[in-house]
């Protein structure tokens, strides 16, 4: 851990201070999904439908430079390739944009992420499918759905997304998400 100091006057949230009131200033090199909402289990999520963008909230704890991302296919039945974007808790800005090689079987599937540096804070996992692949991708699950669904006026947390056939969105407003009980669980490596 480093020490920064500070000039006279100078403000710092006080998430960013450790017991001793100096900033905490690690990055970390390895990401496994915390979902913003209790986790019941990890399940299987079907993604065959190349309009439908599977949707996930998640927290990133402390900074990450980003150079892999990880899923893991549960189920294969016909061959294509995910796409998964990392986007900002509003939806307007994209992070990460990287399509998987083609999927032919089960295993875990590592992509190469041009480095991106991804600050302490909430983001959206999206995966579209391309073409007529079918196969399922671990997901985060969770009994809560009460508590998953869109309470009036607040964003949903995890659920499927319209999309132009196997394209990430551009954007996206987190209004227009469907709420389910499943969101892509994935793993980011430095």
């Amino acid at each position: 851990m480093s020490l920064v100091n500070f000039a006279s006057g100078a403000q710092l949230p006080a998430a960013d201070l450790n017991a001793n009131f100096a900033e905490v200033n690690k990055a970390m090199t390895a990401y496994f999904m915390i979902p913003v909402y209790p986790l019941s289990a990890i399940a299987n999520l079907t993604t065959n439908v190349n309009t439908t963008g599977y949707v996930g909230m998640f927290v990133i704890p402390a900074p990450i430079t980003v150079n892999t991302i990880h899923v893991y296919v549960s189920n294969y039945t016909a061959s294509g390739t995910l796409k998964l974007g990392i986007y900002s808790e509003d939806g307007q800005v994209k992070y990460i944009d990287v399509t998987t090689s083609t999927i032919t079987a089960v295993g875990l599937k590592s992509i190469t992420v041009p480095s991106v540096l991804l600050s302490r804070g909430t983001y959206y996992i999206v995966a579209v499918p391309t073409g007529t692949s079918n196969f399922d991708i671990r997901a985060a699950f969770s009994d809560a759905d009460a508590v998953m669904t869109n309470p009036t006026g607040k964003k949903v947390v995890s659920g499927t997304l319209s999309v132009t056939a196997g394209t990430l969105p551009t954007t996206f407003t987190p209004t227009a998400i469907t709420a389910t009980q499943n969101a892509p669980f994935f793993r980011l490596d430095n």
